[in-house]
């Protein structure tokens, strides 16, 4: 691991570690734009949320859906495995295609 990389790690453990500090009173994660912007990044994307179009956050935890907003440009979202109950704050997602909800907690659909 060449110094670049290493340094690169420090700072995403760095903004990590922030992120754990916004939990929900239950302590599970909530989705943040931070979290998001984050994921983004980690997973090859960009931190200017209009230039995603897919977003990786499935085995994370969350309880909601939510801050989604900016990201209009999104086609897919992978949102499996994780503790929603509830399928909301999507309908600005106009571009969306693909919705990955498996193994979640969502026990009644309607619209």
């Amino acid at each position: 691991m060449d110094r670049l990389d290493k340094l690169s790690n420090y700072f995403k453990e760095k903004e990590r570690k922030k992120l754990n500090e916004s939990y929900d009173k239950y302590n599970l994660p909530t989705m943040s734009l931070q979290e998001i912007r984050l994921s983004c990044l980690e997973n090859n994307g960009y931190e200017t949320p209009e230039l995603n179009d897919k977003l990786y956050l499935h085995y994370r935890g969350f309880k909601k859906i939510e801050n989604l907003e900016q990201y209009v440009n999104c086609k897919a979202i992978w949102l499996d495995s994780n503790g929603f109950e509830l399928i909301e704050n999507l309908s600005h997602l106009i571009n969306l295609k693909c919705l990955y909800l498996s193994n979640n907690l969502i026990n009644h659909i309607t619209g």
